[in-house]
């Protein structure tokens, strides 16, 4: 994984290019949430293959896209569906062609927009995260602050659940885990994996920015978050008092 879908942390895929090749073993990368979001040269990784999808450069949904380094003879697919010659009979069947057009825009779109969208959801992510840790004591964040990526956060606000906050916050849309496991009620194996306990991974909370947000939907996030978190904290105290 180029760069982990929860707490964004950006992995020294370089390194770990360099321990395979030497190794002998083939690489692939999943850089669904690092492609179009920061730069990168896929000739100096030493990446075999590399997957990334439509949905998260503003494209289409249902379509992705393999890289396969050809230099490599090792990286030679097998067929394993029957029945056509698309795409060198790997995939065989009807093209999704609005899908490969709108995808290939995207793409066109992110590369021409990169560097400015890079600039605007960092300033973003930043100045959310000052307004919360300058307002709220106990917030700690999930991962590294320098190796992660540009347009996510992701923190834990001690003793609070991130499942009361995201009922008490229902105009704002951030989650307490990734996507791919948003149904479950366990803590996330991600958090756990980096140390935390169970309590303060289901005190976890993530956000994410993209090129279409601005500084005033910041300041209004950001406040009702504090005012929410302040609001539950006072609550918690008032119950701890009763009995």
């Amino acid at each position: 994984m180029f760069a982990n879908n929860e707490i964004g942390t950006i992995n020294d895929i370089k390194s770990i290019g360099q321990i395979c090749k030497e190794k002998d073993i083939l690489l692939h990368v999943d850089a669904t949430q690092a492609v179009g979001k920061i730069n990168f040269d896929i000739k100096e990784l030493n990446i075999d293959f590399l997957s990334f999808t439509a949905h998260k450069l503003y494209g289409p949904k249902g379509i992705g896209a393999l890289y396969v380094n050809g230099k490599n003879p090792k990286t030679k697919l097998s067929q394993i569906i029957f029945g056509g010659t698309q795409e060198d009979s790997i995939k065989p069947g009807t093209l999704n062609v609005p899908a490969i057009v709108g995808f290939g825009k995207a793409i066109e779109l992110c590369d021409e927009e990169m560097t400015k969208d890079y600039h605007h959801t960092i300033t973003l992510r930043d100045r959310f995260h000052k307004n919360i840790v300058s307002n709220l004591e106990g917030v700690f964040i999930n991962g590294s602050i320098k190796e992660r990526l540009p347009n996510n956060i992701n923190f834990y606000v001690d003793g609070i659940r991130a499942d009361k906050l995201m009922l008490e916050l229902r105009d704002l849309a951030f989650s307490n885990s990734s996507a791919c496991t948003s149904g479950s009620t366990k803590p996330s194996r991600i958090l756990k994996a980096i140390g935390l306990t169970d309590e303060q991974a289901l005190s976890s909370v993530r956000f994410g920015f993209g090129r279409f947000n601005t500084i005033d939907e910041i300041e209004y996030a950001s406040q009702k978050f504090i005012d929410t978190v302040n609001k539950l904290r006072t609550k918690n105290q008032n119950k701890s008092h009763n009995n």
